[in-house]
């Protein structure tokens, strides 16, 4: 099996892909994938591949049909159709571009194998057909072409007979150029050779006399008027040979003969060009004055010219009739010639090898006399058909070789003569049963595959349903997603939120010793800036953070329990070095039960200690003033009977006029009860949390000062100033 350079067109990458695949599993090449029909145009032009396997349906401005005609008819690449379109339309204007196979997806490896095989044995077959067209048509020409020579040929001979009666009994030009040059003049070339055409010319004459010629060359004669009269094709006439020599810039080294004194040049032109004269040295034969004989020579120049070329175009002929021979005798093809009343002229070797005979014995058979009546009598309406039409033919049907029966296609070409008459019919045909076999096979694999693309059709619009159903269940778990996503999005954001808002610092590790997560709160109470700890792990941190414990070593105990124990739980007071005292939460973070780290709260609780420690201050000296009222109150009562006692002592002493040191005493004892029932006084306020205002004093000229003794709370006196 052959190995092909294979491009595949096709817009669907996946698809695209799985063809290049089964295409190399094959053993071909695959030069390129292209998804366009602008594409696959420029790499087909670009790269000549094989065959193209094309999609119908492809992105941009051509559709694969569009561009499997430009391929088809301008490239001449063979095309075969991969689709999944099975529509009249679209298949009949894949018919149109002549393609050599139609497959339809999805593509089956072997259906696909056969079809490249049969494509390209297709294509070759075609091709050759082409060529041996081609061949036929040239040969054709050829022997039209050599018609019209020999036309020609009789008409320069009537022509030679009418112009000199001397010439009317002669019948070859050569002769006759011969005849009418023996006596009169030399045949010489551009540069001034002489041509031994003639042997019997006077040149020979000449020299058998010792006599040498005058070799003239007619490019470098100085006279302009002589060369422009011999380049405008007209004749040169010297009269004075002498002239000539003086104006000629050659070396001449000859023997003049006295008897030559004139010469006449007549320029010859071959396809246009210059290629030799007609010189004529003898001046008693010719003059100037005899017009008549100037014309003769000028219609011998012109049939010497028609001579020359005519002898390089039957060579060539000849030639050209000896390739064509041997190539038309050695095809495959069966090639004959019929004259026009269906007579056998020729054929070549295959079609002789057929009818077991040579190619000389077929001249004058007819097909009655090689086939049965039955095909004798088809080939005879046949050629009849064609001589009156005048037009070429294709035709396929039967033909029988040695007792076997062939499907062969057969071209047949009518011969036309000047007057566009069919003088014989020209046949070349090619055995094509492989072709037809194929061809069948063909067909009914494309019966076979239209069963199974119902099939596969079947299948494809179930596995259409459970994928449509699985496609609708994936955009419901994808919208899912979205929304969980939004959710989570939106729960980070409150989480960011209620790290920042919280008046705790927040510290997250995972096991690996990384920071996860953390707050400015945390920055702002370990004063620590955002450089250090987007640079820093755990260990740096917590190095920060227990340089600032008064206990360093037990903190830095505890988180190493908590390392060895992830899944601990831990709560303590730590006290500062600048006197704030923080509360440590620790709790271990889990996911799907599993610890993956730790979460830590710092709460300063500076100001609820000393809150606390006020407090309990407080409530002892509450309990001291409740205390003291109970026992003022107590002692109030005996220092007002103290002080009634002592009063109505005094009294009565004053009425008796007791001693008076006795008064006297009495009157100290009335002030100590007066202190005491002072102190009692501040007892008892002080039990009923009341403040009173002290005047200290005054100065009337001097700044005023006012001090207030306040008392604002059960454990503190507070002493403001005021100046104004």
């Amino acid at each position: 099996m052959n190995s092909y350079r294979i491009l595949i067109v096709e817009d669907e990458f996946i698809i695209a892909e799985n063809i290049r695949l089964i295409v190399r599993s094959f053993g071909h090449t695959t030069i390129g994938i292209v998804g366009s029909g602008a594409d696959a145009i420029k790499k087909a032009r670009n790269d000549s591949p094989d065959l193209v396997l094309m999609d119908i349906s492809l992105a941009g401005k051509l559709d694969g049909i569009q561009a499997a005609s430009v391929i088809s008819n301008k490239l001449f690449i063979p095309v075969i159709y991969l689709t999944s379109i099975l529509n009249i339309e679209f298949l009949n204007r894949a018919i149109a571009t002549n393609p050599y196979g139609y497959l339809l997806k999805p593509v089956v490896e072997r259906e696909l194998q056969a079809a490249i095989e049969i494509a390209m044995h297709k294509f070759h077959v075609d091709q050759q057909l082409l060529k041996d067209k081609s061949v036929l048509e040239k040969l054709n020409q050829k022997l039209v072409k050599r018609d019209n020579i020999i036309n020609r040929r009789l008409r320069f001979e009537r022509c030679l007979s009418k112009i000199s009666k001397n010439f009317v009994n002669v019948i070859n030009i050569e002769d006759s150029i011969k005849y009418a040059l023996k006596e009169i003049g030399l045949l010489c070339d551009a540069d001034g050779c002489y041509v031994e055409l003639l042997k019997d010319s006077s040149i020979y004459k000449w020299k058998k006399h010792g006599i040498a010629p005058i070799n003239i060359d007619i490019f470098k004669i100085k006279n302009q008027e002589f060369m422009e009269k011999f380049y405008n094709g007209e004749y040169i006439f010297i009269e004075n040979i002498d002239d000539l020599l003086k104006d000629s810039i050659l070396e001449i080294n000859i023997y003049k003969d006295t008897r030559l004194e004139a010469f006449i040049a007549i320029p010859i032109y071959k396809r246009g060009d210059l290629t030799c004269f007609l010189g004529i040295e003898n001046p008693k034969l010719i003059s100037n004055n005899n017009w008549e004989d100037i014309s003769i020579l000028g219609v011998i120049s012109e049939i010497i010219g028609n001579a020359l070329l005519r002898e390089d175009t039957v060579n060539e002929l000849k030639d050209s009739e000896n390739k064509y021979k041997t190539f038309v005798e050695n095809i495959p093809q069966r090639v004959f010639l019929k004259d026009k009343d269906f007579v056998y002229i020729s054929c070549n070797n295959s079609f002789a090898d057929d009818l077991d005979i040579l190619p000389d014995e077929i001249a004058g058979k007819t097909d009655f006399d090689l086939f049965s009546e039955k095909y004798a009598k088809r080939y005879r309406d046949t050629d009849k058909r064609i001589m009156t039409s005048g037009r070429i033919e294709n035709i396929e049907g039967p033909y029988t070789v040695k007792g076997n029966e062939l499907i062969v296609a057969a071209t047949k070409i009518p011969i036309k003569n000047e007057f566009n008459e069919v003088i014989s019919i020209l046949t070349i045909f090619s055995d094509i049963t492989e072709q037809k076999t194929a061809e069948l096979k063909i067909q009914t694999a494309f019966a076979e595959l239209d069963s199974i693309v119902k099939e596969k059709t079947a299948n494809l619009l179930s596995l259409n349903k459970q994928l449509q159903k699985e496609v609708v269940m994936r955009i419901e778990s994808e919208t899912a997603l979205i929304k969980s996503e939004a959710q989570l999005r939106y729960n980070n954001s409150v989480l960011s939120a209620t790290l920042e808002a919280t008046v705790n610092g927040i510290l997250v590790v995972n096991n690996q010793n990384e920071i996860v997560l953390y707050n400015k709160i945390f920055l702002q109470m370990w004063d620590i800036s955002d450089t250090l700890i987007k640079s820093s792990n755990r260990d740096d941190i917590i190095a920060v953070t227990a340089f600032q414990m008064k206990d360093p070593d037990n903190y830095i105990d505890k988180i190493r329990l908590f390392r060895a124990n992830p899944s601990s739980k831990g709560f303590h007071i730590e006290y500062l070095n600048d006197g704030r005292i923080f509360e440590i939460i620790s709790q271990p973070q889990y996911l799907e039960g599993q610890p993956i780290g730790r979460v830590i709260s710092y709460t300063d609780i500076t100001e609820k200690v000393n809150l606390e420690t006020q407090l309990r201050h407080s409530q002892k000296m509450e309990a001291i003033g409740t205390l003291a009222g109970g026992i003022a109150h107590d002692f109030n009562n005996m220092l007002t009977v103290f002080k009634a006692y002592a009063h109505m002592i005094n009294k009565k002493i004053r009425q008796d006029q007791s001693d008076q040191q006795i008064a006297d005493l009495i009157v100290m004892v009335n002030d100590t009860i007066q202190k005491a029932v002072e102190l009692t006084k501040g007892l008892l306020t002080y039990s009923r949390n009341r403040f009173s205002y002290i005047f200290i004093g005054c100065s009337y000229k001097s700044n005023i000062q006012f001090y207030w003794v306040i008392r604002t709370n059960r454990s503190k006196i507070f002493i403001l100033k005021h100046t104004k």
